[in-house]
């Protein structure tokens, strides 16, 4: 079933005119009447109040619920779907669908609409199955979703020498400097090593430092090329949205304590076992 659909089946319900449902949520009854049409969608801020006015929740509104094969994720990506195409509009309403959706599941009796374009603000969502963190702060927007492993966290947290040796390379000076250079690169782009030496200023003694590093967390693959009879290693460059999310989550965590600020957490467990 569709959003408009369930809109009207929630609205009849609730013996409610269109124009009352308008009123309620502080739009025109013509509105609503394209929302129940699918001619047009209702923002995502305007969601919470629209399933507040309706006596139901944003999940019911678009017909998921516990026994239905949908999932929630399918649900939104279909909805982000139906949205004009444009790549940052895109962004700004997935993040107000993922925040509005979060606030309506836990933080029950709170659903007022909040235009959150203009204030900044941040989630924090904890409990034993899941863990959600996201920031709105418009120079560096980001949302974060983890599940917990089956096993538990020990599986990804403890004793594991490639998360070492991640944060060991991007702890390192020379290398941060030299994925700073290779942010500013497009997906594909092709270098020799000397190029990024010389771009960056580093020194030819740190090559292989930085080279492993890079290789290590899978931004480069490395290829050979004959040039004027001599085989080189030439280096491509793809793009992994993982390490900016890192930057921009440890600069949001350490720094960013101002603004909103809303947290629920339900960890019982910790996060790791005690072998002691």
């Amino acid at each position: 079933m569709k959003l408009g659909e369930n809109i009207r089946m929630y609205r009849n319900k609730a013996n409610l005119t269109q124009e009352q449902l308008g009123e309620k949520v502080g739009v025109s009854a013509q509105a609503v009447s394209k929302w129940e049409s699918d001619s047009s969608l209702p923002d995502t801020s305007l969601l919470p109040s629209i399933a507040d006015a309706l006596s139901t929740t944003i999940d019911a509104l678009f017909g998921y619920n516990q026994t239905d094969r949908h999932s929630m994720l399918e649900t939104l990506y279909r909805y982000q779907d139906s949205q004009p195409d444009d790549h940052a509009s895109r962004v700004e309403n997935t993040w107000t669908m993922l925040f509005h959706s979060f606030m309506g599941a836990l933080w029950a009796g709170s659903s007022t609409p909040v235009d959150i374009s203009t204030w900044t603000q941040s989630v924090q969502i904890n409990w034993d199955e899941c863990f959600a963190q996201g920031w709105n702060y418009p120079e560096s927007p980001l949302f974060v979703m983890l599940k917990k492993p089956e096993e538990g966290w020990d599986t990804v947290l403890q004793d594991n020498e490639r998360i070492r040796q991640l944060f060991t390379a991007l702890g390192d000076k020379e290398v941060w400097t030299a994925l700073q250079w290779l942010f500013t690169k497009k997906y594909g782009y092709r270098f020799l090593f000397p190029v990024l030496l010389r771009d960056t200023g580093l020194p030819a003694e740190s090559e292989e430092k930085v080279k492993t590093a890079l290789l290590r967390t899978r931004l480069l693959w490395e290829k050979s090329i004959t040039i004027d009879g001599k085989e080189e290693k030439m280096y491509e460059y793809y793009p992994r949205h993982g390490i900016p999310a890192l930057w921009v989550m440890a600069y949001n965590y350490l720094y960013r304590d101002t603004g909103y600020n809303w947290q629920q957490s339900y960890v019982l467990d910790p996060f790791l076992k005690d072998e002691q």
